[in-house]
């Protein structure tokens, strides 16, 4: 893979993960809290479980796009990865937010 391609993917993905990690921070505002008081526990919940959902992503967006731009030859398993713990903390997200009998 050239340099060029090995650049962009690493900008691309450091961007995208900004993007997630910025959501986080809002998810986690109390202005967007506060537009969640009509569901259970005024939101709160559901809040922090999104924010801190969104901002692990955008962390692991960034490390996994700098790793794949360091190492080309492994991106493969890096994108495995990626992708494996994604799965893992969406269904961590869902049942997170499940209502509790």
């Amino acid at each position: 893979m050239s340099i060029a391609k090995r650049i962009i993917i690493a900008v691309v993905f450091l961007m995208t993960g900004g993007g997630f990690a910025a959501a986080g921070i809002y998810f986690l505002s109390a202005k967007f809290t506060a537009k969640l008081a009509g569901y259970r526990d005024g939101g709160k919940r559901l809040s922090k479980a999104c924010g801190y959902f969104s901002i692990g992503t955008g962390i692991l967006t960034a490390f996994c796009g700098l790793l794949m731009a360091l190492f080309p030859v492994t991106a493969m398993f890096i994108a495995l990865f990626y992708l494996t713990v994604l799965l893992i903390g969406t269904i961590w997200l869902s049942v997170e937010i499940m209502p509790k009998k």
